[in-house]
């Protein structure tokens, strides 16, 4: 991977919950627009909104947030930008979908948990610890890798299972304020919506997600990395502590930080990987290399390999 000086490149993110129509027609705009840039992400369009991640050359994500602004129903679409010295998606894609980010669950996303400010959130830290409950409503994974300080996680894999999920832990947040977090905020959008439909009261969520909070109040009350569903894997919430993190080695799966050096029985590559993602991949470097590995055990292929035969025995 070529890595380039920081000041070229820039990543966002953003959202937005509107009504949209002719969602094609956007996707196709939208796509051709980019295609004619040094943009790489991913844009996710639905009847409920829209939703982004990208990262590029700072003169043209700068001219994509120029063109989707020009949109009347995207003019206030806020932006959120973290450091970056490459570009974090392997390719541009705009994709229709039925949600911006699954649920299933009926809700009116105009009805959402109110907005608490970062700094709010530290002061409520400092002086009301005990008046409120962090909920954190992503992935267990995710939590593993970071979250704020005494935050309850949830038993997740897939955002889909949030309401069951806070519904079992529903003792502990009587009479208490709830706080939610995500990693930019969406997800907190439609589970406060749900919550405040079904029972829970006291509502809110952490306005900008844990991005807006690193960039406000930087790392503070937050603890370990943030994972993020590109090519960074996790990273420090703190933007300077960003700036440091980026030439450190990662997991070539799920691109946690990781130094974890090993050799593939395949091809005979040196790489790194995590210890979570090693047995995933059968020990080896790439699909590639696990799928020609099963292949091989299986007879479907001959190997042209000599030092095949006696890796496998091992």
């Amino acid at each position: 991977m070529i890595y380039y000086c920081m000041e070229q490149f820039t990543n966002i993110s953003f959202y937005k919950f509107i009504k949209l129509e002719n969602l094609k027609q956007l996707r196709k705009e939208l796509q051709e627009y980019c295609n004619t840039k040094q943009i790489k992400g991913k844009i996710l369009l639905a009847n409920e909104g829209i939703s982004a991640y990208m990262s590029g050359i700072v003169e043209d994500i700068e001219e994509f947030k120029k063109f989707i602004t020009s949109y009347t129903q995207f003019e206030d679409l806020w932006f959120k930008h973290n450091p970056t010295n490459r570009f974090n998606s392997k390719r541009m894609n705009v994709k229709i979908r039925k949600e911006t980010i699954t649920l299933k669950q009926e809700y009116n996303y105009e009805n959402t948990g109110k907005y608490l400010e970062p700094a709010e959130l530290d002061k409520w830290y400092e002086e009301n610890k005990d008046d409120f409950v962090i909920i954190d409503t992503r992935n267990d994974y995710e939590y593993e890798v970071g979250h704020f300080k005494d935050a309850i996680p949830l038993p997740i894999k897939e955002f889909t299972e949030f309401p069951k999920a806070v519904e079992s832990i529903k003792d502990k947040l009587e009479g208490k304020k709830i706080v939610t977090y995500c990693t930019g905020g969406i997800r907190c959008e439609k589970a406060t919506a749900w919550m405040k439909e079904n029972g829970f009261n006291d509502v809110y969520q952490i306005n900008g997600g844990i991005i807006n909070y690193g960039i406000e109040q930087g790392q503070s009350n937050w603890e370990g990395l943030c994972f993020v569903f590109d090519d960074r894997g996790a990273i420090p919430i703190d933007i300077e502590e960003q700036k440091k993190h980026l030439e450190k080695p990662q997991c070539s799966v799920c691109y946690v930080p990781c130094t974890d050096i090993h050799t593939c029985p395949q091809c005979d590559k040196e790489f790194i990987m995590c210890h979570r993602c090693l047995p995933l991949m059968d020990n080896c470097c790439s699909k590639f290399c696990r799928n020609k590995m099963r292949d091989l055990k299986e007879g479907k292929v001959k190997s042209s390999m000599k030092h095949y035969e006696h890796k496998i025995e091992a």
